[in-house]
């Protein structure tokens, strides 16, 4: 692979990448938020406005953690909180997700749309070409794949939240709090979310489109099974797909022109196998989405 394509395939996949990280969170407390999608799209829009209006990368990035984790809140107060059904949930987030941003930005935007701030770069490290395009996003997920596996580890919080997701009543006859390590792993998983939504419109595309996360939420749910909910795995995973999207771009350049409605339908392709490859492989947190 060639360091232009690695470049566009790290590119390509940060918003995948830090999503999927917070989702793995939010799994292994024995939580699955499909409405992951939603919490980007939202992310998006809130990092778009802020970002267009005040000119700071910051301050759109801060309004995109903020939608996440406020979506990420009603979630948990429904599935967590109150024990409902979190495939309805999820998809009922996506929908109010879909449809509050396109109206808001056909409401008040429209064709005379502004261009958000550009992301800041870390600058050229060592000369070594392909860190010196590196941006903070890029940065900001490898780091968090690294503490996120440790957490995981060596910590007794992180030793918690998978007892949480294996065996919620043993945990609670330890005297864990259930819920309240549900709800923290959720919230903190509508923030990366977040996050990951800010990375569209703040260092992709620096414009807000409807319905733009194009799957990318469930492309999130994919990686997180085919990563079997480690950090390291989900690390290699969103980097695979970011790969895929960045091969598709080259191929397409190259008069090799693939049917756009199979790339729609990809990231839902790829949720149902993931969906079907953790049932059968056991490595999924026991109490999952129950």
């Amino acid at each position: 692979m060639s360091a232009e394509l690695l470049e566009s395939a790290l590119r390509l996949a940060v918003p995948i990448w830090i999503a999927a990280l917070g989702e793995q969170v939010v799994q292994r407390a024995g939580v699955i938020n499909i409405g992951i999608e939603g919490l980007m799209l939202a992310a998006a829009f809130a990092a778009y406005v802020v970002g267009a209006a005040t000119g700071s990368v910051w301050a759109g990035c801060g309004a995109g953690a903020l939608a996440g984790l406020m979506l990420a809140g009603l979630f948990a107060w429904l599935c967590v909180v109150r024990r409902g059904d979190q495939i309805v949930a999820g998809m009922g987030i996506n929908l109010l997700a879909l449809g509050l941003s396109g109206a808001a930005f056909s409401t008040f935007y429209g064709a005379a749309a502004p261009e958000a701030p550009s992301a800041l770069k870390l600058g050229t490290w060592l000369d070594i070409p392909l860190l010196g395009e590196l941006t903070g996003y890029i940065a900001f997920a490898l780091i968090l794949s690294v503490a996120l596996a440790y957490f995981f580890r060596r910590t007794r919080p992180g030793l918690a939240l998978r007892a949480v997701g294996d065996h919620a009543r043993a945990a609670d006859a330890e005297g864990v709090s259930v819920v309240g390590v549900r709800v923290a792993a959720v919230l903190f998983g509508g923030v990366m979310a977040g996050v990951a939504g800010s990375v569209l419109t703040l260092s992709l595309t620096h414009v807000f489109a409807e319905n733009m996360t194009a799957g990318r939420g469930f492309v999130a749910l994919a990686v997180v099974i085919f990563g079997g909910w480690h950090a390291p795995g989900v690390a290699a995973a969103a980097v695979f797909f970011g790969a895929l999207q960045a091969l598709q771009f080259r191929l397409q350049a190259s008069g090799f022109d693939i049917a756009y409605p199979l790339w729609l339908a990809l990231p839902y392709a790829l949720t149902l196998l993931a969906l079907a490859v953790s049932k059968r492989s056991g490595a999924a947190p026991i109490e999952l989405g129950r």
